[in-house]
């Protein structure tokens, strides 16, 4: 089963470059979506190593990082809180907040001034009882005019997946200018996205 899902994943992403090369005008799009296929195949990927299991959050993080990070010529620092908890993600909302964390990574790399020397984006993970809160931060950047979250006439088509993909309980997005030149998103989670147990199957 692994490896029919893998191929049918294959299979589409070569007719989406099929796509980008007989229309350039879609390149931008279907990069969005290509970047979208490799997390699903990520998670999946993650399933397979524990059948039966909830994936551990920072398994999930990481791996989008390493995988946008091949693809990025901006560095990508992934930390975690010293002392950081693992902690588990209901099944049901693993592809969802992956996607997620996909788009705001990703966003966050494509709005970096762009002709920032030193243009970063960290990723940091810190746990609160229960839950856990994912900050993607990016420098140079800033926020665009009229930006508001709520409002999804204001989003590109990425945030509005993000939006509408949040789960209604249990999760929270935000996005924020704290300084000069810095723009953050904050992904906040808690029971019932995450698992009430602290205790994970897989290490940090």
């Amino acid at each position: 089963m692994h490896h029919r899902i893998k191929n049918h994943l294959q299979g589409i992403a070569g007719l989406l470059e099929r796509h980008a090369a007989a229309y350039p005008m879609l390149e931008p799009v279907i990069e969005e979506l290509h970047g979208q296929l490799n997390v699903l195949a990520t998670v999946h990927g993650l399933q397979v190593e524990l059948p039966g299991r909830e994936l551990n959050l920072c398994n999930i993080a990481r791996s989008i990082v390493e995988t946008l990070q091949a693809v990025s010529t901006v560095p990508l620092d992934f930390a975690l809180a010293e002392g950081f908890v693992p902690v588990e993600v209901h099944a049901d909302e693993a592809v969802p907040i992956a996607l997620i964390l996909n788009e705001l990574v990703s966003n966050a790399v494509k709005h970096l001034a762009p002709s920032a020397k030193q243009a970063a984006v960290k990723i940091e993970m810190k746990r609160y009882g229960a839950g856990a809160v994912i900050t993607v931060r990016n420098q140079p950047a800033s926020l665009p005019p009229g930006f508001d979250f709520a409002d999804s006439r204001s989003l590109g088509t990425g945030l509005r997946l993000a939006k509408s993909l949040l789960p209604g309980e249990g999760a929270k997005l935000t996005f924020s200018q704290p300084a000069a030149g810095v723009v953050e998103s904050v992904l906040e989670l808690w029971p019932p996205v995450l698992n009430h147990s602290v205790n994970t199957v897989s290490e940090a």
